[in-house]
């Protein structure tokens, strides 16, 4: 059912801005910060039983395909590496 929203321009533009960035429509956008936010009153809702009961659905239904890293990617030379070369 199509709805119209009464906002102010400097907020349709902010909210057109933000949805043009994620490349999505500001219909899209609007549905997604609703979504979101519905999520996180019924997350706050849940107990810690039932938080966790759903952790470990999630990860039931997600698999590690991964390579390990390696024990050079966890040394501390190789974050540092890392800041220099965006510094440069």
């Amino acid at each position: 059912m199509p709805a119209t929203l009464e906002i102010e321009k400097a907020t349709a533009e902010m909210l057109a801005a933000q949805a043009e960035a994620k490349g999505i429509s500001v219909d899209a956008y609007l549905r997604s910060l609703l979504e979101g936010e519905v999520a996180s009153e019924v997350k706050a809702s849940l107990s810690p039983q039932e938080r966790a009961k759903l952790w470990r659905e999630w990860i039931d239904n997600h698999s590690i395909t991964a390579e390990p890293l390696s024990d050079y990617a966890l040394t501390r030379e190789i974050i540092y590496e890392e800041r220099e070369d965006k510094q440069l």
